[in-house]
């Protein structure tokens, strides 16, 4: 097995229903290409937090160990995409003399950083990640981050953040599985990376990610995400209504909601019951039915989003949808009619074709981080090396 080396960029992602890896091969010769995929149920994990250290960290290995297999690699380092149901977004802003109108170095910059994230922060959480970063001297706008001439630095970011305990537990998990964490990001970062295009970012658009066991709406903007909402449901909820509510297998419930999907189901279903013996028929309708209140519970969620944003139908990206969720038959239409802006749904690129397309859908998140992994400057790769772990080694990576 080769060695992973700086042509390689790893991701990883903690999903509801399973832990995938994209490894990207980023050499000037490949053109940018996945060299391996790994995928493990999400043993000993709940909606992304860890819930048992032992299988979770059997999970990651698992997962791990297939991409290297199938990439011909080690893998040591990772990018990581976090997602927990508390998850939240600041805005955070902190001001810095310049002595003599001087240029700041890095460690100074990185300890305006830590600035931002306890001045924003409530008690009780950490930073997943700082992103939209924007720079003033004296009041005006720069685009060198180190400062320049000018007697004041403002810096200006957007934290995304969880609960202290689960992200703490997180990288405990990934340091005992023996990987070390380049960088952690949001779930909503890593999927635009994988399906939006520059435009929509620069523009405005409103990311969905119905997941399986949550739903994530992210306003992103300026190239950043700029605000973020989560809402405790997802597709998984779908299937378990189902199957109270016709009485039937949560194998039988996820075949009923694969097959029809958001549209009218006409007459009988067969299905066979929690005993597995026969089968017996219940209503089309009343499937529909179920599937349908608990999609329009999701969209009245992102309804709410839409109104705290104060958005309309001028959003020039319109929403775009993603996660397993969003590839229901006829979730598309309903979504257009409910939330009355454009919408489509979000495909990842770059899915190898040996991955059918019923199962590409796992590895958007874990490809979007390869892809951000791959277009980090070396410079700020370099300067990792200096500092030890924790959050001034995560900080490093947060840098522009």
């Amino acid at each position: 097995m080769a060695k992973a080396d700086k042509d390689m960029a790893v991701g990883l992602d903690v999903g509801a229903s399973g832990i995938t890896v994209a490894v990207l091969n980023h050499a000037a010769d490949a053109g940018q290409e996945i060299a391996g995929l790994g995928f493990s149920p999400s043993v000993g994990f709940d909606r992304g937090a860890v819930t048992g250290l032992d299988d979770a960290i059997g999970s990651v290995r698992r997962a791990v160990a297939e991409a290297e297999l199938t990439a011909g690699v080690n893998i040591s380092f990772v990018h990581l995409c976090s997602d927990m149901p508390d998850m939240l977004v600041r805005l955070g802003s902190v001001k810095r003399q310049i002595d003599g109108g001087r240029s700041m170095g890095r460690r100074e910059l990185l300890e305006t950083h830590e600035q931002i994230i306890n001045g924003c922060l409530p008690a009780g959480y950490a930073a997943i990640q700082l992103t939209g970063f924007r720079y003033y001297v004296d009041g005006k706008p720069v685009s060198n981050f180190r400062g320049g001439g000018g007697g004041e630095l403002q810096v200006e970011a957007v934290a995304v953040a969880a609960g202290s305990s689960r992200v703490e537990e997180l990288h405990r998990c990934f340091t005992e599985a023996g990987l070390k964490v380049k960088q952690t990001v949001a779930g909503p970062v890593a999927a635009a990376a994988a399906v939006l295009d520059g435009v929509e970012q620069e523009l405005g658009v409103l990311l969905v990610d119905i997941g399986a066991g949550m739903t994530r709406a992210a306003y992103i903007n300026h190239g950043s995400i700029s605000d973020l909402a989560v809402f405790p449901a997802g597709a998984g909820h779908i299937t378990s209504d189902l199957a109270v509510v016709l009485h039937t297998t949560l194998e039988e419930a996820e075949k009923v909601k694969t097959i029809h999907g958001i549209r009218p189901v006409q007459g009988h279903i067969k299905l066979r019951p929690i005993s597995g013996l026969g089968e017996r028929n219940v209503p089309g309708d009343l499937a529909h039915r179920v599937i349908k209140s608990r999609l329009e519970e999701i969209f009245e969620f992102i309804n709410g989003f839409i109104r705290k944003l104060d958005l309309t139908d001028t959003l020039p990206g319109g929403i775009v949808f993603t996660g397993g969720g969003s590839r229901l038959a006829g979730i598309l239409d309903l979504a257009a009619e409910r939330l009355s802006m454009p919408v489509r749904g979000g495909t990842c690129r770059m899915v190898p074709e040996t991955v059918s397309r019923e199962e590409s859908y796992r590895y958007t998140n874990a490809i979007g981080l390869a892809l951000r992994g791959a277009g980090q400057r070396p410079a700020t790769r370099r300067a990792r090396g200096r500092l030890g772990g924790g959050l001034v080694d995560r900080l490093f990576h947060w840098l522009p």
